[in-house]
């Protein structure tokens, strides 16, 4: 028996499409590829989410792999928060499941610095029975040790928890520690696979 429904962030209840948001700012695609591959395809984005990097220093870094691209990163980075849009079914999800006596959690990867750029698109967290970003514990999906902490800090028992993620690389721990998961495509298979 199911009791409690987990829900990963990024591309599941907000969208994260950072390659439309740079074609917005800049009119040459050069800009945009170099841009996006200092930022958002730093090799060292995965350590900004876990916590390891203050923004300063991660502007360095994303910095440090064009220099003569200062500019236009630290311009992209300020607006960081535009690329983060809330779905139109987030509130109503969360809300459909709580009504119906589950308990809602979330477990995100995510920096307190894109988390704080753009705090609207985020208002359903307060919906939640709680949960946790990866930048509050210092761990980062698909890391095991982030769902054993899960599991610690909620009282969680593995097989009565269901967890919805967007990347089969962060369901494989779930899935060996004995949480039901369901890879999320598009907000109706999602709901549909949880109901089956």
């Amino acid at each position: 028996m199911i009791t409690t429904i987990i829900f990963d962030i990024g591309s599941v209840l907000v969208s994260w499409h950072y390659k439309a948001f740079l074609r917005r700012l800049f009119d040459d695609e050069k800009t945009c590829k170099v841009v996006a591959k200092c930022i958002f395809e730093n090799p060292n984005y995965i350590d900004f989410d876990a916590g390891r990097y203050t923004k300063e220093q991660f502007l360095e870094n994303c910095v440090s792999f064009a220099p003569n691209y200062r500019k236009e990163i630290t311009y992209a980075f300020s607006r960081i928060g535009e690329c983060v849009k809330q779905y139109s079914f987030a509130h109503s999800w969360i809300e459909e499941y709580k009504k119906r006596g589950y308990r809602v959690l979330f477990l995100s990867n995510y920096s307190d610095y894109v988390r704080g750029a753009n705090m609207k698109a985020l208002d359903f967290v307060s919906k939640f029975d709680g949960g946790i970003w990866s930048c509050d514990v210092k761990m980062i999906k698909p890391d095991i040790n982030i769902y054993l902490k899960m599991i610690n800090d909620f009282n969680l028992i593995p097989e009565q928890c269901l967890f919805i993620d967007d990347k089969i690389s962060n369901l494989r721990p779930a899935d060996k520690l004995g949480i039901k998961c369901v890879h999320y495509n598009s907000y109706p298979q999602a709901k549909r696979d949880v109901e089956s």
